[in-house]
């Protein structure tokens, strides 16, 4: 890899007045966020290969957002991203498990419900034309059954692709045969077996689709041979010209849809039928112990921003609904409706006390604040309450 095969985009420096992650694990909050940068003191041609930073000011407002600057590395991949909830120190405190209070995490799948959410936003500004970069912006939920984040007890993925650029795109979202690939997949497809089958969010009025794919591993050997017996389950954007601006739904929607889709990609009578079916199974017991953001990079060179990485919504302890308040700040409150439901905020307001029991008083009929609906109003405005009031 010479030096002149690619121009290093601008560093983030001190100057920007954030602080340059210089370990593979850096707490940012303790019991809350880290950031996870294992090429901070890798070498690309004298440059550093990723420069990773962020703003202490910012984490009560935006969670664990980051900027971070890549070029081509030896190493071929890593996960720059930011952690919400459980991270392993890679110290002599090993596994450090979220405040439940802060982050609703852990949490049992059984007892999760819909009304944690995250809240997750990224930016790209590629440094050069170059077809061959390769990356891609993905949440990575991490389920296992164990008190510590062992990787031989991850049996079970789900991961939300939300943007990505790689080369052969249009080969991206085709089946891969279990005889060609040690590791190989199905997506999800309509009763036709050959059209995708999307599942769809809506995002600020829009609808955005998602291929579901299930991929399955084998001949994996020592220390991956646990993936034999592990599903993953990746959805992955679709039309990369109509990219979802930010994700801000209900953990919960994602576990279910992949249960569901399930049936209309993985083929009956086949072990990987059998093996996904015992994991969902199993599912329910597992615990959700901690969130990944940030991005899976390989090639070229690029600017990284994670704008937004937190949790959201309303949290359940024992029988009293714990309220994390989002609203609005401005002069009057406008309240679209569907049913009795508010569905979205179009005015900016003063900002309210926080209650769980004081009905919003410009929605005729009155929508409690704490609906699950109306605990979304202001994603994405940028000037709300970020930091949750329990």
């Amino acid at each position: 890899m010479g030096a002149a095969r690619f121009v290093i985009p601008e560093e983030v420096t001190a100057a920007d007045a954030e602080i340059i992650v210089e370990k593979n694990v850096t707490i940012i909050k303790p019991d809350h966020y880290a950031l996870i940068n294992r090429l901070w003191d890798e070498d690309c041609d004298g440059f550093p290969c990723c420069n990773m930073s962020y703003d202490p000011s910012a984490i009560a407002e935006h969670g664990g957002a980051f900027k971070a600057s890549y070029a081509d590395s030896l190493r071929g991949y890593a996960y720059l991203n930011a952690k919400i909830g459980g991270v392993d120190t890679e110290t002599d405190q090993g596994w450090q498990p979220g405040n439940w209070n802060l982050t609703g995490l852990p949490v049992q799948v059984d007892d999760l419900d819909h009304d944690l959410y995250v809240k997750w936003k990224v930016l790209q500004e590629e440094g050069s034309d170059d077809d061959g970069n390769k990356w891609w912006a993905t949440i990575n939920y991490i389920f296992d059954n164990g008190t510590e984040n062992v990787m031989k007890h991850r049996l079970f993925d789900i991961v939300i692709e939300l943007n990505r650029k790689r080369p052969k795109e249009s080969e991206y979202l085709n089946d891969r045969s279990k005889s060609t690939s040690d590791v190989y997949w199905w997506f999800a497809k309509n009763e036709d077996g050959v059209t995708l089958r999307p599942f769809v969010l809506n995002v600020g009025g829009k609808d955005y689709g998602f291929a579901v794919r299930y991929k399955f591993f084998q001949n994996q050997v020592d220390d991956k041979e646990h993936k034999n017996r592990k599903v993953h389950v990746k959805f992955i954007a679709m039309d990369l010209n109509h990219v979802a601006p930010y994700i801000a739904h209900s953990l919960k929607d994602f576990i279910e849809a992949a249960g569901d889709y399930m049936t209309h990609a993985v083929p009956e009578n086949t072990p990987e039928r059998d093996l996904a079916e015992q994991r969902f199974s199993e599912l329910p017991d597992l615990y959700l112990k901690s969130l990944a953001g940030g991005y899976e990079v390989y090639l070229g060179q690029m600017k990284l921003i994670q704008e937004d990485f937190f949790p959201t919504g309303a949290l359940k302890q024992g029988m009293e609904l714990l309220v994390p308040v989002r609203l609005c700040a401005a002069t009057a409150w406008e309240c679209a409706q569907e049913g009795n439901q508010a569905v979205a905020c179009v005015k900016e307001a003063p900002l309210l006390a926080p209650s769980s029991t004081t009905d919003h008083p410009s929605c005729v009929p009155p929508v409690t604040v704490h609906s699950r609906s109306s605990t979304n109003f202001c994603m994405g405005l940028g000037n709300c309450f970020d930091e949750p009031q329990w």
